[in-house]
């Protein structure tokens, strides 16, 4: 499941010369999948579960990081092990700082980023347009 994610404040430009409703099917259905940051609500649970912990991805110099992120880690010969469970996140709750950066780690991506179009610009009456949010015009 993914959760979509609106920012309020941030926009960009779009300059084409390809149709209108063509642009906005093709906005319609584009997303990509994205990392949940801090205070996105979580469309599932992601649990890390106990046991060793792959060496290769996280080396023994990673431990002390890991557990400043809440994880209950310690080194067993040299590999970083947890001692029990670890919750990165909980379905319907937010997403912590630390939350955020134990699913990057663990390549989970939960949200999906997508554009909404919110205005377009009409050349033949050289007028500026919005769109509706359900995708017809004003």
């Amino acid at each position: 499941g993914y959760q979509r994610r609106v920012h309020g404040g941030q926009s960009g430009l779009f300059f084409t010369n390809r149709p209108k409703e063509e642009i906005k099917q093709f906005f319609k259905t584009y997303g990509q999948a994205d990392y949940a940051r801090m205070g996105d609500i979580a469309p599932t649970t992601f649990v890390i579960p106990k046991g060793p912990l792959d060496n290769t991805k996280f080396p023994s110099t990673m431990e002390p990081y890991l557990r400043r992120l809440g994880m209950d880690t310690r080194l067993e010969k040299g590999v970083v092990t947890l001692g029990q469970d670890c919750i990165a996140c909980t379905e319907g709750q937010p997403i912590t700082a630390d939350g955020s950066r134990l699913l990057k780690h663990w390549d989970q991506k939960l949200v999906v980023f997508k554009v909404i179009l919110n205005g377009f610009w009409d050349k033949q009456t050289s007028t500026a347009r919005k769109i509706k949010t359900e995708g017809t015009d004003t």
